[in-house]
């Protein structure tokens, strides 16, 4: 019986991730939230009933018999492909950023398992008119943590995906309808993504963007306002992915109750509590509310007493200095140590007091 046959195995690009704990041989690995959905099984029988290419050889994509999917409805006669992963291009208006796998727990396990048993789950894509410049054929509507994992194995790892033509409003809805159920995207990354769907028409009213994606309208407000109105230092200092819906708004209501210097004190104590709110972001909001009641107790300096500088960098906040009267003080932050040691630091500044002709004792 074909059920009974051997499955056959995909060759995939060499992986350019290293294998962590849990991860050697022997070791059971950990099933992610997208290998738990999945519904796609490669079959021996499927291969002999539905080989043959699409369009040529040249482009390498295959089409075959259509798996039942869990994760994406099927589109009415939409086709259906193998796909390599190097030929999709992310789309502009996803609701999901490369920098948000990052704190995503379970993406190294799907990564693992595409590794061993191939995308198992089709992602939606609609065909370019022409191929990019970088030699994209198609962009990538839903699935874009699968299309990312493959990603990393390889621009040659075979990406199933149905293909489907549609508006930019219409890949947007499938792409909210796709994540229903599945790991849902951060606060943060939706804001933004509803954000650009206003921004360049694709809506033209917030009403209308939430009548199209199924949103309630105030639910649709308060995040195109949180998009709107974030203060710059707390998208450079902050993790914002890492933060809920209440935080975010509490960044931004308490900052736009102020005006002037008053309101640059209070991002600036913020900030400097950036640190321990990328640290323990479910102790957000109890951290955010004794940065502002400490702030409204002492009142905002007219006049600021000392000298502040924030220095960041693409991995976050890295130093920030103050200077009163005679005393400079420089505090090092965690985007800065994962660069630079305390060692070396420390080496740094006595050499370079040292050349000036201070003599340093430690003590």
């Amino acid at each position: 019986m074909a059920s009974e046959e051997k499955k056959p195995q995909r060759k995939h690009g060499r992986s350019i991730l290293a294998m962590g704990p849990g991860n050697r041989k022997g070791d059971p690995a950990p099933v992610s939230q997208e290998g738990q959905k999945r519904s796609f099984a490669q079959t021996a029988s499927d291969v002999s009933e539905g080989v043959g290419p699409q369009k040529d050889t040249d482009t390498a994509v295959f089409a075959r018999k259509q798996p039942k999917s869990e994760g994406i409805a099927e589109p009415t006669a939409a086709p259906f492909a193998e796909i390599p992963a190097g030929k999709i291009r992310s789309w502009r208006y996803k609701d999901r950023t490369a920098l948000e796998l990052e704190d995503d727990e379970e993406f190294d396990n799907l990564v693992r398992e595409i590794r061993e048993e191939g995308v198992l789950t089709p992602v939606l894509v609609r065909p370019l008119e022409h191929p990019d410049s970088d030699g994209h054929e198609f962009e990538e509507v839903a699935g874009f943590k699968r299309v990312s994992a493959a990603k990393l194995l390889g621009p040659n790892t075979i990406v199933p995906a149905y293909i489907r033509s549609m508006t930019d409003m219409e890949a947007a809805r499938a792409q909210k309808s796709e994540n229903t159920g599945r790991s849902k995207p951060s606060t943060w990354s939706d804001a933004m993504h509803y954000k650009r769907l206003l921004d360049d028409g694709i809506a033209k009213s917030k009403a209308d963007l939430a009548v199209a994606l199924g949103l309630d309208r105030t639910t649709c407000s308060n995040m195109i306002r949180i998009a709107e109105k974030m203060p710059e230092d707390f998208i450079k200092a902050m993790k914002l992915t890492r933060l809920s819906f209440n935080v975010l708004m509490k960044m931004v209501s308490e900052t736009a109750k102020l005006e002037g210097r008053d309101r640059e004190e209070l991002i600036d104590r913020i900030v400097e509590a950036a640190d321990d709110i990328n640290a323990r972001p479910d102790k957000a909001l109890k951290l955010l509310e004794s940065v502002v009641e400490e702030f409204q107790s002492k009142g905002a300096p007219h006049k600021p007493t000392t000298e502040k500088w924030v220095f960041n960098s693409q991995k976050g906040k890295a130093l920030s200095t103050k200077k009163a009267d005679n005393q400079v003080s420089f505090t090092i932050h965690e985007a800065a140590l994962s660069v630079v040691s305390h060692d070396e630091l420390e080496e740094l500044i006595t050499k370079a007091l040292v050349d000036r002709g201070l003599k340093l004792e430690k003590k």
